[in-house]
């Protein structure tokens, strides 16, 4: 049978490819049997790019991962990586996690990954996604318009905004979103974030921020901590929150703006800056807060202040405790 690469060794070895996919050259690593190819670029349609071109080259040779790109070295994009009906994973051969960053002037407008409807992409094994310093944009790294996101290992950071979700789900099972110069993780429109385990650190506006009647944060587990701003802040939105720790951020673990629901049944709201006058839970007009079972709130000036009219504090078997006035 005619073989389409340059050269054959005699042994299994791990091949580098170079996938150009929407325009955007990949390394992406395949294992392969009995041959390498160091040098052919193969030309895909689709976001899927490993999956495509293992198709089209059709060799049985090849044992692949099929839908899973593997970065090999640090890479700056010169045009955004889409994400649209397909379900593709993106992993770094490093263990301590090679980098996607940005360059030139379509970081002006756009996001490094877009996942749009049907597309779903899985962050895995210390993939670090960050925006080229001093870009005066504000574009988020990522953004989630419809897609999935599954966040499970790797860093978001040095952006404007992390991850921005505007439709569509984030499902964060690990990994840390930090250093970005507002929140970390921006929920819109009917976007909705689902916290499992993870850290959100170190962004200089809050935590994470959901604006919009539909828009939901589920906190189930994980850590908002040492954020300059808020933890959590809540514009006309809804946070359930059953585990997790948000603690050490400068000021309130949830700012809760006017139409906002707060359903606590677990988790802790810790320790914020007590030199402010900072709360556990601050709530502002027509805010609802609902508080039982195992949540709780602890070390604050204020564990809750309600500073609006409208709003309702419904607290049914939870933990307040070691706050300046409770």
């Amino acid at each position: 049978m005619k073989t389409i690469f340059t050269r054959m060794l005699a042994v299994a070895v791990v091949a580098m490819l170079t996938v150009v996919c929407l325009g955007i050259a990949f390394p992406v690593e395949v294992e392969a049997s009995a041959v390498t190819t160091n040098s052919r670029t193969f030309s895909v349609f689709e976001a899927s790019c490993v999956q495509a071109t293992m198709s089209q080259i059709n060799n049985p040779a090849f044992a692949t991962w099929h839908n899973e790109i593997v970065i090999m070295q640090d890479i700056t994009l010169a045009a955004p990586i889409t994400i649209n009906d397909r379900n593709v994973t993106l992993t770094s051969r490093a263990s301590a996690g090679y980098a996607l960053s940005g360059g030139g002037n379509f970081l002006e407008t756009n996001s490094l990954i877009l996942v749009e409807n049907g597309g779903t992409l899985t962050i895995d094994r210390g993939v670090l996604i960050e925006h080229s310093h001093g870009l005066s944009n504000a574009t988020p790294a990522i953004s989630v318009e419809g897609g999935v996101l599954n966040f499970v290992n790797g860093t978001v950071r040095d952006s404007h905004t992390g991850i921005r979700v505007t439709a569509g789900t984030l499902n964060m099972n690990g990994g840390t979103v930090s250093g970005n110069s507002v929140d970390g993780i921006r929920v819109e429109g009917n976007g909705t974030v689902n916290m499992t385990t993870g850290t959100v650190t170190g962004n200089s506006g809050s935590g994470i921020r959901v604006n919009g009647t539909t828009g939901t944060l589920n906190m189930n587990g994980g850590s908002i901590a040492n954020n300059p701003g808020h933890g959590i802040t809540l514009d006309n939105a809804l946070v359930t929150m059953t585990g997790g720790t948000i603690e050490h951020n400068n000021y309130h673990g949830i700012n809760a703006l006017d139409g906002s629901t707060i359903n606590m049944t677990g988790g802790v709201i810790n320790s914020h800056n007590a030199n402010l006058t900072t709360n556990g839970i601050r709530a502002f007009a027509n805010v609802a807060v609902n508080l039982s079972g195992g949540a709780r709130i602890i070390g604050h000036n204020f564990s809750i202040n309600v500073t609006g009219p409208n709003s309702n504090v419904n607290i049914q078997g939870a933990t307040i405790i070691n706050n300046v006035t409770p």
